[in-house]
């Protein structure tokens, strides 16, 4: 930026910096667990049902699978419509730690991390909309308007 340039743009700037990276190393992540994880089938033996609030509740299941070495794991997925207990998912988990699992589709990696970046995006895109059209606005000083003696 320049250095005459106003400091809401340097705020705008800093903010959309850090959360680059913030955002960045999260679909990082996101990548390092699509690509370095293992898939395996995982067998639904119950669910639970989690309260928010009185008009929201949210459904897991609780997942039972083998690790690449046959030892077993259970974890907590998000259960989804059409699954019931006793039906077979597909679940990916990192070697390092195998008894983190996540669901083997769109929406359980990378899913929430598309849609804050896509929301962060339009955020800073106003952001710097808004911030440009005002300082169209701003009456500017003319640099060559000389001051007589």
């Amino acid at each position: 930026m320049r250095a005459d340039a106003p400091r809401e743009l340097s705020v705008l700037g800093m903010v959309a910096g850090l959360g680059a990276i913030f955002l960045g190393g999260w679909l990082a992540w996101c990548a390092a667990f699509q690509f370095g994880g293992v898939v395996t089938e995982a067998e639904i033996i119950s669910t639970q049902v989690e309260r928010r609030s009185r008009r929201s509740s949210t459904t897991y299941a609780v997942v039972r699978y083998a690790d690449q070495a046959g030892k077993p794991h259970a974890d907590k997925v998000l259960l989804y419509v059409s699954e019931a207990g006793g039906s077979k998912i597909a679940i990916r988990y990192l070697p390092s730690r195998p008894d983190d699992c996540y669901r083997d589709d769109f929406w359980g990696i990378w899913g929430l991390a598309v849609m804050v970046s896509g929301v962060f995006a339009l955020f800073v895109g106003l952001m710097w909309y808004v911030e440009r059209k005002r300082l169209q606005n701003a009456p500017r000083p003319n640099p060559f308007d000389q001051a007589t003696p």
